[in-house]
């Protein structure tokens, strides 16, 4: 059965107010249920890194984990890696997968530590233990990409499969997203709090997975409840962000949204999946916008949601 068409001049709008504000866009891709997709390039289509837009599909690897019975959110992370008993700081006992998720273990806000000299290959596992906590776990918000990673390496310990192979048969491969490239750690791992490389159109079949609450053609490869969970648990990140769209909290590694529940997968520079459920819609961006990446999800609100209703 066929499906209909979204007009071309759906963006026209929004090219506008993008070139008005001079943001620097790639492509946008529009996906509306019962629509065939819409998409608009900038830029001659690449495959690009998506940034902290990795980190949400992490925690969709921990929601399939959890499915397969490998762990519990509740579990403590120190217990999936005994080895790291002896040098692990205080504290390091309370922390579990789901403070993580919630980038509430008690690190202070940080990205990865990169070696001066090359000849070094600092352990990102050792290193995140070793460290002392900023602040009692569970009880503040504080950006942290070595919390995502530790998700990875959790996977990677109870499956046998690092990120990357894990998520190939699971995801990638039913999403037709081929040759994933995802940055390693100095150690051989991958990052999984950023690094992962995608085509725009590739991004956006991830963002309608999400919206379609883990359904991929029929099929399910993960369960809707762990996807509610992602967008509906949520924790306060007011005091930790000044831009309003990072201010309406935090829940598995995705940000809930202004507009009325929506929420996202969120990369540097302006990598977003954004889902609106109540409008079944799901819109993915790429761009280079260093100054203003959230008014380019100001100008979707603007320009585009409206032409969709």
């Amino acid at each position: 059965m066929s499906r209909s068409t979204l007009p071309a001049s759906l963006f026209d709008g929004f090219r506008l107010a993008c070139l008005e504000k001079h943001l620097h866009l790639r492509q946008i891709h529009v996906y509306l249920e019962g629509y065939e997709p819409l998409m608009h390039a900038f830029l001659e289509p690449t495959r690009e890194n998506i940034y902290s837009g990795s980190k949400t599909f992490t925690s969709v690897a921990v929601g399939m984990a959890v499915d397969e019975g490998r762990f519990s959110l509740e579990d403590h992370v120190l217990d999936f890696f005994p080895e790291m008993r002896a040098i692990a700081a205080p504290g390091m006992a309370k922390i579990r997968l789901v403070d993580l998720l919630h980038m509430r273990s008690g690190k202070g806000r940080s990205l990865f530590h990169y070696p001066e000299d090359p000849g070094q290959h600092p352990d990102y596992l050792e290193d995140f233990f070793r460290r002392p906590l900023k602040h009692e776990v569970n009880t503040v918000f504080r950006y942290c990409n070595y919390n995502s990673y530790l998700l990875g390496r959790t996977i990677e310990k109870v499956s046998g499969q690092n990120l990357r192979d894990y998520l190939d048969e699971r995801l990638f491969q039913p999403l037709r997203i081929a040759n994933v490239h995802w940055n390693l750690c100095p150690c051989g791992h991958p990052l999984a709090a950023t690094g992962l490389y995608l085509k725009t159109e590739e991004f956006a079949r991830f963002a309608r997975f999400l919206l379609q609450e883990g359904v991929w053609q029929d099929k399910r490869l993960l369960s809707a409840d762990y996807i509610r969970e992602m967008h509906e648990d949520l924790v306060p990140t007011a005091e930790d962000f000044e831009e309003e769209e990072c201010q309406q909290g935090y829940g598995y590694q995705v940000w809930k949204c202004t507009h009325k529940n929506s929420w996202r997968a969120d990369g540097l520079y302006g990598q977003f999946a954004l889902i609106y459920p109540d409008e079944r819609v799901a819109i993915t961006l790429t761009a280079r916008e260093e100054l203003a990446p959230y008014e380019i999800i100001a100008c979707v609100n603007r320009e585009i949601l409206p032409r969709l209703s």
